[in-house]
């Protein structure tokens, strides 16, 4: 009996060993908010306004993979310094002004806070703005971690970082925002 015992103890010791080494490669924390409304605003072209210099990359993947979405038209121009435009501060003479000069019905635009590449982490928020009255309709702001570099051989690491990775993990952070505008 008490070998039996010792059995199911080290089995169950076993199967929570395994358990634990068990890896998720990508974590996110992310919140989504939308207007219940949204429908209603019939979006078809979406000025898309890329995030700051530094994350060229990721900003044209989310525009690519936005543009996937035959629902609407994706374009971006340089915005004129005189209409500034932030996740912050989002003056009504901007508004108009894609309004009318791009014809468009809505801005997107977001704000990078954190990335880091070891591990890959990035944090942001990312907005649809109506330019007609200004209310947000969609909004998603979180944190996407890979978690796979935790599961590499110390020789690994560099290549693990390569462009190709970053790419990668950036496409599946634009793949889970565009994922959240096709429930809508």
């Amino acid at each position: 009996m008490k070998t039996m015992r010792n059995l199911f103890l080290s089995s169950m010791i076993g199967i929570f060993f395994l358990l634990s080494c068990t890896n998720t490669k990508q974590v996110s924390s992310f919140s989504i908010s939308f207007s219940p409304h949204f429908k209603q605003y019939k979006l078809q072209r979406l000025f898309f306004i890329p995030f700051q210099e530094d994350q060229k990359i990721f900003s044209s993947t989310l525009k690519d993979t936005l543009a996937k979405n035959k629902t609407w038209e994706i374009f971006f121009s340089p915005l004129p310094s005189s209409y500034p435009l932030s996740p912050s501060h989002i003056p009504a003479s901007s508004l108009s002004y894609v309004a009318t000069k791009y014809n468009a019905h809505a801005i997107a635009l977001g704000h990078i806070s954190h990335f880091s590449l070891t591990p890959m982490r990035i944090s942001l928020r990312w907005q649809i703005i109506s330019v007609y009255d200004g209310k947000i309709l969609y909004s998603i702001e979180g944190t996407w971690e890979d978690k796979s570099i935790y599961s590499l051989d110390y020789q690994d690491i560099p290549q693990s970082i390569s462009g190709l990775s970053v790419e990668k993990f950036f496409s599946e952070v634009c793949l889970t925002i565009a994922e959240g505008l096709k429930n809508l």
